[in-house]
């Protein structure tokens, strides 16, 4: 069975920030890419809400 594989999404860095994220890819033993993923995943567990929902309890768009 063939493995799927993630199309690459090109992403431009600043390169301090690129720098402190492949620090911390080392620093837990991942890959760059790795690192990214993690972070991002991270950021939607949990307490985030539906842009819909979060413009309703705004009372709208403005």
């Amino acid at each position: 069975m063939a493995t799927e594989q993630t199309a690459p999404t090109p992403v431009r860095l600043p390169e301090d920030l690129k720098a402190a994220l492949k620090s911390a890819a080392d620093e837990n033993d991942r890959s760059l890419n790795g690192e990214i993923v993690n972070r991002l995943r991270s950021t939607f567990k949990g307490k985030r809400k539906p842009a819909a929902d979060q413009q309703s309890e705004q009372g709208g768009a403005q």
